[in-house]
């Protein structure tokens, strides 16, 4: 049920009525929190005020200043997503945090914990000193010594942030905490936080010091654990091109050209990381097999060089924190040491011990999922306990495996660490103790393991394979279920989504569910085949109801998937109809008058990635529109000609379609000439949505998809050079080139095997800008 809800506007002190307001959806917080979702209703979104954000009070909303933390871009979707931090009497409230999405300058949806400050009675005054907090934090801690307190772990810090400032020297602040699963304002406590790193026995935790007795309130722990081009023998992933640098007359296993680098060291079997070490080679052909085992120091080099090429091919992100942060990576790390861990800033890998056979931990899927770790805490920052831990871990092991099938798709599997020693199988997490249904079966309760945040994941990693390769069964519960898998690469597009965009560090299970399920709604379209599997996936593990498929929609066109059965159809009326398979495309055929011959034609309410072609009633194609996503589609042509007929083709990009939700085409007449989405008079005869057409002439590319190459075919007036140009998703040229046009039909091919796996929009001179597909 929708609730209506009015709008207000706070400036300064004041509140001021706005307008109307219907929110789409409200989903209320904890006791003494604001609402954890806010859906705006289409054309009714609140203005969008940087450094502020809307909260819901008094039965309408109110503009509320906050701290801004970050801001993420969406070009895909163009939209920002801006995630602001609570502040109660100038201090920082752990884990409170809004994130706020915003396209054209409205607020969408808003969703995150937000403590209502009304009933503020805390503390804002420590009776406790920074340095007795320390000392607590120390004791708690209980280790014989501290990275601070070695003059050379202090000067690799310095060394390795190239700061002169830096230190591992804990810095107190004072937050509000209430504890790493949910914010109770009822248990909030002022209290200093303090990042402790231990040298003997190795560790990292965050420590939350009562800032009145001194007592432990909580523990985070930081440790997740599980320009030469050389080539390298790895230990794993047989030989594989790595970057190198060259230096001294050899070769060290350090780049520049991914981000601001990634450089791999050798700690000899200490755990100072002072003591590290380059790896060097003589001819940069690192085929180095010894008894050190330095073969695997190769696998942790290119592995971290596959994470970062994974996330900025698919995702254009920079690196883990999006702006290049260098991947540093610590092997041969202490001795008999079965482990593998990113400790907040590094990565670090043991080399084994009698369990595997004294193989070190450097897999390709264990690299993506340290690496992870990284990315999650330079986004939703999970807190790393019980559920929101098990979904850190898990979040890991999906990109991970991902990581893998994206590097070396052939000798990929759904199996954790399986090159030396198998930890967990994501298709079968039963089969090594972990469950596959939420609080089911090995569903691990209690503090060990911090929540059981290595045994819990499963239930997310057997989420994750179902909707990337699906399945059907039964669950613990006695649900039966079945999900169609839509591939890895769609099921890495909706957790990147959900984590980057919409996770908080207190995120649980459930928000899990109902985020992805928005992310592929935002992706892929409400009421498509994404959505559905990803709702069935959850139901599978044990969260929420499969969702049935909305009512069919009334189709009266079909059968009409060729130009010789096309429906005729109205001017001046919306009509829908379906896009039902992958093959499906359907034609209509309009009439103009001779009072009102010009026209736009625009498809909207698009279920998924929907495209619409214009034909002459000789079947001449006059235009095309073909917008990314869910986005409308639109083709106006300001035509001389009186009384004509046209045809319509509607089809889904690359196969897309929805069974169940309709489309609307709707072909708008008039005497005068149709203005164009950007508010320009078009008097050339026609424009569409995606580009120009500057000439009648088609340009053919097939096929599409495609793998390693594509032809296009197209006729030329006159022999003449011609610039091609190809750009990603996101607008980047990636591929520019001359070709030798000759009169006539041209049919020429393009190779792509410089090109990822992706969406990409192809444009020769004087001709439409067509969108095409590379599979992997």
């Amino acid at each position: 049920m929708k609730r209506k809800i009015t709008l207000l506007f706070l400036s300064g002190l004041s509140s001021t009525l706005v307008f109307g307001q219907t929110a789409e959806k409200v989903q209320p917080g904890n006791e003494g929190m604001y609402p954890s979702v806010v859906e705006f209703k289409k054309g009714q979104e609140p203005p969008f005020v940087k450094g502020k954000i809307w909260l819901q009070q008094n039965g309408g909303f109110t503009e509320t200043p906050a701290s801004l933390m970050r801001v993420d871009a969406d070009p895909q979707l163009k939209q920002e997503h801006y995630r602001y931090q609570q502040q109660l009497n100038g201090i920082p409230v752990e884990g409170a945090l809004y994130i706020v999405h915003v396209g054209d300058g409205k607020v969408l949806s808003q969703n995150g914990a937000w403590v209502d400050g009304a009933q503020n009675n805390l503390e804002t005054k420590p009776a406790l000193t920074a340095e007795d907090a320390l000392q607590k934090a120390m004791h708690a801690f209980g280790a014989r010594s501290y990275k601070w307190q070695s003059a050379e772990e202090e000067a690799f810090l310095k060394r390795e942030s190239n700061n002169p400032n830096a230190t591992f020297y804990p810095n107190a602040t004072l937050v509000y905490y209430a504890g790493e699963n949910e914010i109770s304002p009822a248990k909030m406590r002022l209290a200093y936080k303090l990042d402790i790193y231990a040298q003997d026995p190795v560790g990292r935790r965050i420590y939350f010091i009562d800032a009145e007795t001194g007592t432990v309130l909580g523990a985070r722990e930081l440790m997740h654990n599980t320009a030469a081009t050389g080539t390298a023998q790895t230990g794993y992933s047989g030989t594989q091109t790595i970057q190198t640098d060259s230096y001294n007359g050899s070769y060290r296993l350090r780049e520049a050209t991914r981000g601001n680098g990634v450089q791999t060291y050798n700690l000899k079997k200490t755990t100072n990381y002072s003591n590290a070490v380059d790896f060097t080679d003589a001819d940069d052909i690192w085929n180095n097999v010894n008894a050190n085992l330095d073969q695997y120091a190769t696998d942790a080099h290119w592995g971290a060089e596959m994470t970062y090429d994974f996330y900025k091919n698919n995702f254009n992100r920079n690196s883990i924190d999006g702006n290049g942060y260098a991947i540093n990576s610590y092997v041969h790390y202490s001795q008999n040491y079965f482990n593998a861990f990113w400790d907040g800033t590094r990565m670090t890998y043991g080399d084994g011990n009698a369990t595997d056979g004294n193989k070190p931990l450097t897999a390709l899927d264990v690299c993506g999922h340290e690496i992870t770790h990284g990315l999650t805490s330079f986004t939703a920052n999970l807190n790393y306990s019980y559920e929101s831990g098990a979904l850190n871990e898990g979040i890991s092991d999906c990109m991970g495996t991902s990581i893998e099938f994206y590097a070396r798709p052939n000798n990929a599997n759904w199996l954790i660490g399986s090159d030396f020693y198998t930890l967990r199988s994501m298709s079968d997490p039963k089969s090594y103790g972990q469950p596959n249904t939420y609080k089911g079966v090995n569903w691990a309760t209690g503090g060990a393991d911090n929540g059981g945040v290595h045994t819990n994941s499963g239930v997310l990693n057997y989420w994750y394979f179902l909707v990337s390769a699906g399945n059907s069964g039964v669950n613990d519960n006695g649900t039966s279920y079945s999900v169609s898998g839509i591939g890895i690469g769609k099921a890495a597009a909706i957790l990147y989504r959900t984590l980057t965009l919409y996770l908080t560090p207190t995120s649980q299970y459930a928000d899990t569910r109902t985020y992805s399920i928005k992310a592929a709604t935002d992706l892929y379209g409400a009421g498509s085949n994404e959505v559905l599997q990803v709702t069935n996936a959850w139901t599978a593990v044990g969260l929420g109801n499969t969702t049935p498929p909305p009512p069919a929609c009334a189709d009266n066109y079909e059968s009409n998937n060729t130009q010789n059965t096309a429906k005729s159809i109205p001017v001046n009326t919306d009509i829908a109809a379906l896009i039902s398979s992958t093959t499906d495309k359907d034609w209509f055929k309009f009439t103009t008058t001779n009072a009102a011959p010009k026209f736009k034609v625009t498809l909207t309410n698009l279920p998924a990635d929907y495209d619409i072609r214009l034909y002459n009633s000789n079947g001449k194609q006059l235009g095309i529109s073909q917008n990314g996503g869910t986005t409308s589609e639109s083709i106006t042509y300001n035509t001389p000609t009186k009384g004509a007929s046209y045809y319509l083709q509607v089809y889904g990009y690359a196969g897309a379609y929805s069974a169940n939700a309709c489309y609307t085409l709707h072909v708008g007449t008039s005497s005068v000439n149709q203005l164009l989405d950007d508010g320009e008079d078009s008097t050339e005869g026609i424009k569409s949505t995606a580009f120009s057409t500057l000439d009648e002439n088609d340009l053919t590319i097939y096929p599409n998809p495609a793998r390693n190459a594509i032809n296009i075919r197209f006729t030329a007036s006159q022999t003449e050079s011609q610039s091609l140009i190809i750009t990603d998703i996101v607008g980047r040229v990636v591929m520019t080139r001359g070709l030798a046009v000759q009169e006539g039909e041209n049919d020429l091919q393009i190779s792509l095997n410089n090109l990822q796996s992706g969406m990409y929009f192809l444009k020769l001179e004087g001709r439409q800008t067509v969108k095409f597909q590379i599979m992997e």
